[in-house]
């Protein structure tokens, strides 16, 4: 009997592919996502500081340009705080939306892959009935020649 060929092999390939595609497009979105939140833990950090040094500083008399230099500092680390978050929820829309797309091409890759399995279940079922016919017919003839 032939051997078991699937016909949408190439098929499933293509899906696997676009799944492996979807896959390494999350995985560059995740890295983006901790790099931002390393820069917001940063700036968090930087805002901690800035606040100690006010706080240490109150304590001096003549230090009037330090306090403009730190409420500027501590104010424009707020703007880069509120712009690295809206990236971070611009990068979580992404990833989020590419969830699904890997939904979809693990589904689709799923349907395939059963497809190829129950046909190669039937594929099994007929070969195993080829063979039991193929043993039956030499026992036959086997059989047939002791009588003789």
């Amino acid at each position: 009997m032939r051997q078991f060929k699937f016909k949408l092999q190439a098929l499933l390939r293509m899906r696997e592919f676009k799944e492996d595609r979807v896959k390494v497009e999350m995985g560059k979105i995740v890295q983006n996502m901790n790099q931002i939140r390393e820069q917001i833990a940063k700036i968090n950090h930087y805002i901690d500081e800035g606040h100690e040094a006010y706080a240490h500083k109150s304590e001096d008399k003549d230090g009037a340009r330090y306090f403009k230099f730190i409420g500027e500092f501590i104010h424009f680390q707020r703007a880069a705080l509120k712009q690295k978050e809206k990236e971070m929820r611009e990068w979580q829309a992404k990833y989020d939306t590419k969830i699904q797309e890997l939904e979809v091409a693990m589904g689709e890759v799923k349907v395939i892959e059963n497809i190829k399995e129950k046909r190669f279940g039937n594929y099994r079922k007929e070969l195993n009935k080829k063979m039991e016919e193929d043993v039956q017919e030499v026992a036959i003839m086997r059989s047939g020649e002791q009588k003789d």
